[in-house]
């Protein structure tokens, strides 16, 4: 009789083991970008309601296995490189029968990106140099009607003379950053969309080539960058983007009253 209830018992043991094992089945499910295509060597992670974990990964298109209990709800997690993480929750009751789709998004960007310190695109943290960056809203609100009027709120950047462009002669408007090449003839190179506007004889900017209402953002490197952009950038170099456009054409214009012109309009089209 002992013998029989052990039997029995072992037997009932082996049945639980089996019936649990038979519990946990798969779930199927492919991971692609925003675009439709696959991600992968995604790490997937399943969480279920009683702290069971199931670690899987994608293959090379972006399909995956996962063993998961369906008798209760769980969570699954999926992170890839480059990627947002995604997080879903699901219940019970779920049809979990046909292939599941999980779309990751793109992960955004953190950083600002500035240009003019090494000539291609750099993220401010990494630039070792000074770089100083005046961005559409901060000119369009600052009462300077030319751009070198508006560059006077950066620290270390001064003008050859206190009046601006509007008023001073055309070879007296020279730059000085950090107090180098305090004349006519400007240390600091000046460059609008990569073109140089300082003067090829005596140095001095040409200002009034660039209206505001031109200007996207104004990057000041203060300091030597001779050996990036030649010796006309002794002080350092200030480089002006100009606004783009998607369409053909765009017009804008400026009226304003002055002492060096009673009434003058300004017509701008962008290709």
């Amino acid at each position: 009789m002992k013998n029989f209830l052990f039997i029995i018992l072992i037997a009932l043991c082996f049945s639980q083991v089996f019936s649990q094992e038979s519990e946990r089945e798969v779930l199927r499910g492919k991971v692609i970008d925003a675009v439709g295509l696959s991600v992968e060597k995604a790490r997937i992670e399943i969480v279920s309601d009683s702290g069971a974990t199931s670690l899987c990964q994608t293959d090379d298109e972006g399909k995956f296995a996962c063993e998961v209990d369906f008798k209760e709800g769980f969570t699954l997690t999926v992170t890839a490189r480059d990627f947002s993480v995604l997080r879903q929750t699901f219940n019970r009751l779920q049809d979990f029968s046909r292939e599941m789709i999980f779309t990751l998004v793109l992960e955004s960007v953190r950083e600002t990106v500035q240009i003019t310190a090494n000539r291609i695109e750099t993220r401010l943290s990494d630039t070792p140099a000074s770089v100083v960056s005046l961005s559409a809203a901060e000119i369009e609100t600052t009462a300077a009607p030319t751009i070198d009027d508006a560059l006077r709120q950066v620290a270390g950047f001064s003008l050859f003379r206190r009046t601006g462009s509007r008023n001073a002669n055309p070879t007296a408007q020279g730059v000085s950053l950090r107090g180098v090449g305090a004349s006519g003839a400007s240390r600091s190179l000046v460059l609008f969309d990569g073109v140089p506007l300082n003067d090829a004889f005596g140095g001095w900017v040409q200002w009034s080539r660039v209206p505001p209402i031109t200007v996207e953002r104004v990057e000041v490197l203060r300091g030597g960058a001779a050996s990036l952009y030649g010796n006309n950038s002794l002080s350092g170099a200030v480089n002006i983007l100009p606004k783009r456009t998607g369409e053909n054409y765009t017009f804008s214009a400026e009226i304003f009253g002055g002492t060096q012109n009673t009434l003058s309009g300004s017509t701008f089209f962008f290709f």
